[in-house]
């Protein structure tokens, strides 16, 4: 395999960049680190998008140096892939390398852990059907770049003929039962439990920290309460939060220059004002004032959560690993049968605001019902997303009214008969 690694750093303005470059080296790779640039990066996509190109990018190139070619060398030739290469790559595209992405905060990776006689396993179908997306664009981008006028009409023939192997031959995806197999949101039994689990000096709370059990705790309530996603949670400031009124902004504000995260949590949503109830409000100032303040270099960041654990990052803004080892924690803490992420409490509240819409005596129409869950959940308005929930509040009515007709089928059905007799 090719010694590349996809390495990320922070741009003296804040931007978030990603290069497939040289381990040895340190050189990035010039025509993937163009691409990257002017089709991904230029084209006003995330740090995330930039990262699976250059993975997805490195997988393409070690593929080419298994098969001892250059794809270059290749295409300058006109000599394109050919059928049962594509399969090949397809096959190739299948297998999981542990890929690895580094960065300016990185920990020593001990030796051993990406070594070349690891057993490759096979990644999910979704990452396989970007990888092969991946490819067949940066293929087709590459060889007009190459040939430049040479890219005649013939040429562009081949070049698409390729292209279109390489999509065929993505793994399919029917949509007929994404609606039965879509992932639900906790239970209410399932909320309650949870939050009892993080109630601080709690018997069975998985932390051992007080300063950590009220974060974890206000971190938790945050996502139930408000339904909002990791990346929104991570990036609110205290800036943000209005004690005076009860609210909070959630803001879109990539690549800022104060956050010394590689990764930076983003806002995938619109930006909008959210109220808070009095207790979560005073939740949120009793970690600031009384938690927060008395963890080091945590007043040099802006941002509400922070590391506490010692060491360098101390007092720095929590990261997405920090926030997913804290709900790997709390999924071991939980009963067996649970399972649990941190976007399941955004399922969960929209679960709820369903149900309570439901039982109101005189409810909002169901559009004005939808566009209301748009603005919480930061959704355009008249977006799908509203409508995937309805359905899903739809689908538990529909169940419960089918056995209620079962059972009232039963009595109907199964009652015995008064016996008649001949007149």
């Amino acid at each position: 395999m090719t010694a590349l690694v996809a390495r990320k750093w922070i741009m003296p303005d804040g931007e978030r960049y990603c290069a497939l470059v040289d381990r040895a080296t340190g050189l990035p790779n010039y025509y993937v680190s163009l691409y990257v640039t002017t089709q991904v990066r230029n084209a006003s996509l995330s740090l995330s998008a930039m990262v699976k190109a250059c993975q997805t990018l490195k997988v393409l190139l070690d593929f080419c140096n298994e098969n001892g070619f250059s794809m270059e060398e290749r295409i300058l030739q006109s000599m394109f892939l050919e059928p049962h290469e594509c399969a090949r790559l397809r096959d190739f595209c299948q297998r999981n390398f542990n890929e690895h992405v580094s960065s300016s905060l990185d920990l020593p990776i001990r030796k051993g852990n990406n070594g070349p006689n690891r057993t490759p396993q096979t990644v999910t179908t979704p990452y396989q059907y970007i990888r092969l997306t991946n490819i067949a664009d940066y293929l087709t981008w590459l060889s007009r770049l190459l040939l430049g006028k040479s890219f005649d009409v013939a040429t562009s023939t081949k070049v698409e003929a390729v292209k279109n192997i390489l999509l065929a031959l993505r793994p399919r995806n029917s949509g007929r039962n994404t609606f039965i197999s879509r992932k639900r949101g906790l239970k209410k039994e399932g909320v309650t439990s949870l939050v009892e689990l993080m109630m601080p000096n709690a018997i069975a709370n998985p932390f051992r920290d007080q300063g950590v059990q009220y974060r974890n705790q206000l971190l938790i309530e945050m996502l139930v309460s408000l339904g909002i996603r990791r990346g929104e949670l991570l990036n609110i400031r205290i800036e943000d939060i209005d004690f005076r009124r009860g609210e909070i902004l959630i803001v879109r504000r990539a690549d800022q220059e104060d956050d010394p995260r590689t990764e930076q949590p983003l806002v995938k949503t619109l930006s909008r004002r959210l109220a808070l109830g009095a207790r979560l409000t005073e939740m949120i100032r009793k970690y600031i004032v009384d938690v927060r303040r008395k963890i080091p270099n945590a007043r040099r960041f802006p941002y509400l959560f922070v590391t506490h654990k010692s060491g360098p990052t101390q007092g720095y803004p929590m990261s997405e690993a920090s926030y997913n080892n804290v709900i790997s924690v709390i999924t071991r803490a939980m009963p067996a049968d649970s399972q649990f992420s941190g976007h399941d409490l955004r399922h969960a509240w929209n679960d709820r605001y369903s149900e309570w819409m439901d039982q109101k005596v005189d409810p909002e129409s169901e559009q004005e019902q939808e566009n209301i869950r748009s603005y919480w959940m930061g959704w355009n308005q008249g977006s799908s997303s509203a409508k995937t929930y309805n359905a899903r509040f739809l689908e538990r009515k529909a169940m419960l009214a089918g056995l209620s007709l079962q059972k009232n089928d039963e009595v109907a059905m199964h009652v015995p008969r008064k016996a008649t007799t001949d007149k």
